[in-house]
């Protein structure tokens, strides 16, 4: 199964949102939502969807948002046959 890693260095304390969307734009996962101390927080995303359900291989997007920032990076997750 596919799993994504990803560091978030936050000069810091905020809040963000860590959210994953499908290709479509539909919301499959929030991660984190709340406050993050300075510094380096890891996180990862283990593929799977609300519910623990398990999402297909394809592209998603990672959105990582907080007071004043957004990004937004495509993840291709990638599941053995």
């Amino acid at each position: 199964s596919g799993s994504v890693a990803l560091e978030i260095d936050s000069p810091d304390a905020t809040s963000v949102d860590v959210r994953i969307f499908d290709i479509r734009g539909a919301l499959v996962r929030s991660l984190r939502q709340g406050p993050i101390a300075a510094g380096v927080e890891r996180l990862s995303w283990d593929g799977l969807g609300e519910q623990a359900r398990v999402l297909p291989g394809g592209i998603y997007f990672l959105e990582l948002s907080g007071s004043g920032f957004r990004d937004v990076r495509k993840v291709v997750l990638t599941r053995s046959p």
